[in-house]
């Protein structure tokens, strides 16, 4: 672009930043056909177009646009031309220009100009070739005649339909190029950028669950430290607790036997008494003295006949009976 640029700036004796051109590679020759134009020329119709917020995509020389209705022209026409008052736009497949109309009023002293067969022109305009035959959906009321709009409807219409590109004085290949670098730059970017991210994700998401983890078991050693802490009073505290039930089944012991030994009491008869009271292994051993057989006869009869002793084994003296007391289930036996 920069040879080009320079090249056709010393062509034409004129500052490159002065000139808008384009190019497209001649079919014919290995060669390329430039086409140029004033910036400043250009300026006017960018800065309207910047006023009325119209987004320009293409700035097209009239005649190169009715290079896109050549398809449409019946097969022995190869060139098409629009007049107007001033001057004659052309097209071929492989070239478009501008002559004056001046000295120039008919198809056939243009196809003289151009070195064409006369009956390979079709002229825009009525009679002629209507550029709207090459609209396949078309909404009325059309603007008649339609000659009149061919460069305009040829200029939105139908790129990469022909052989040569359309003449675009917009930086568009400039344009392309970035975008071309920027798709590759992204395909290359997105994955490093990707493995980027999810490394960092990572990252994050374990530092996140070290920092969960540091916090829980804080947590812990808080918790066991209290723990330690008051077990000793935790473990005193149920000591005093057991104590205080032994206590109290040792105070329901001494009552459950307090009402025997009362009756024990009053069951003994005025001519004995007792000697030792004494309990081992579930069983309750009494002694004692009397001066009769009679006296402990009548103790043995009352301790039978009542039901919280049994007697389990008779044994015989002359001053004093061995009797064992056993209590079962809240009730006591002697033997």
């Amino acid at each position: 672009m920069a040879w080009l640029s320079g090249t056709m700036a010393r062509e034409l004796d004129m500052d490159p930043d002065s000139l808008r051109f384009d190019y497209s590679e001649d079919s014919l020759s290995p060669a390329y056909n430039v086409t140029a134009a004033q910036s400043k020329e250009l300026a006017t119709l960018l800065t309207l177009a910047e006023r009325l917020r119209v987004h320009v995509s293409a700035i097209t020389p009239d005649a190169s646009a009715l290079q896109r209705f050549l398809p449409f022209l019946p097969s022995h026409q190869q060139c098409l031309a629009w007049r107007d008052n001033e001057q004659w736009l052309w097209a071929t497949r492989y070239s478009w220009g501008r002559k004056l109309a001046v000295g120039m009023t008919s198809a056939k002293e243009l196809a003289a100009a151009l070195s064409v067969d006369p009956e390979s022109v079709a002229l825009c305009g009525e009679g002629g070739f209507d550029p709207w035959e090459a609209v396949s959906v078309r909404q009325p009321p059309l603007p008649p005649p339609g000659g009149d709009f061919a460069h305009r409807a040829g200029a939105g219409a139908w790129e990469g339909v022909l052989m040569n590109p359309p003449i675009n004085f917009l930086p568009w290949r400039q344009q392309r190029r970035t975008a071309f670098l920027r798709f590759w730059l992204l395909m290359f970017v997105a994955p490093l950028l990707l493995a980027v991210g999810i490394t960092l994700i990572l990252r994050l998401t374990s530092n996140a669950e070290a920092r969960v983890n540091a916090v829980l078991l804080q947590a812990e050693q808080q918790l066991t430290r209290s723990l330690q802490i008051t077990k000793p009073r935790l473990l005193e505290r149920q000591q005093l607790r057991e104590q205080r039930l032994q206590r109290q089944r040792q105070r329901q012991f001494t009552r459950d036997w307090q009402s025997a030994l009362e009756a024990l009491a009053a069951l003994l008869p005025e001519h004995a008494w007792l000697t030792t009271i004494s309990w081992q292994q579930g069983t309750l051993e009494i002694k004692g003295l009397t001066t009769s057989i009679t006296a402990l006869n009548a103790l043995e009869t009352s301790l039978r006949q009542d039901a919280s002793f049994h007697l389990n084994q008779r044994g015989a003296g002359n001053l004093c009976r061995r009797s064992r007391m056993r209590r079962d289930a809240g009730n006591l036996s002697i033997s």
